[in-house]
């Protein structure tokens, strides 16, 4: 028999597999690693004013390191957690628009509503006062990303699910 040859211990496409799966499973290993160790410091503070509806109802909503949420209005004052995780992701994105290093005098109302949108991390903050209906992505991400993490517009408009799933703590 010397033609004859020796079929592989394992297929190649069962081999190209299990290659493909152990590079996914160390990207996601690296990602979590990575994403894992981006603590944020105790300090951390989160301050979003503003106002919700038509008519205006002003509101000032403040998140800490922690990830306890207190969320003031008119109606009385609500008191929830969100995971910390979450308050991680939302001082990424405050990083990612450079938030700290933001000249606030570049910003202003204009003639709507004011809205005050600050961030305090590591010993540093910045606070900007701006149109509450600004556009602009350096404000708009933020407060896109606290209200992912926070839920604060439901949690105003009383949405029952929202207040449930929080486990808001509502006192006059």
């Amino acid at each position: 028999m010397t033609g004859a040859s020796r079929k592989p211990l394992i297929d190649n496409r069962l081999r190209n597999v299990l290659l493909s799966m152990g590079a996914c499973i160390a990207l996601m290993v690296a990602y979590y690693m990575a994403v894992g160790q981006d603590k944020i410091p105790p300090d951390t503070q989160i301050v979003y004013q503003g106002c919700d509806g038509n008519p205006c109802r002003a509101f000032r909503l403040s998140v800490d390191a922690g990830g306890a949420v207190t969320l003031k209005s008119d109606t009385g004052t609500r008191h929830y957690h969100v995971p910390v995780f979450a308050v991680q992701r939302v001082a990424r994105v405050f990083k990612r628009q450079d938030f700290l290093d933001r000249d606030i005098m570049a910003y202003s109302a204009g003639g709507g509503p004011a809205c005050l949108l600050s961030f305090e991390t590591g010993h540093r903050k910045a606070a900007l006062t701006h149109a509450c209906s600004t556009p602009l992505p350096e404000i708009a991400k933020p407060v896109s990303a606290l209200e992912d993490a926070t839920r604060f517009h439901e949690v105003l408009a009383g949405d029952l699910v929202a207040l449930r799933d929080l486990k808001v703590e509502i006192a006059k």
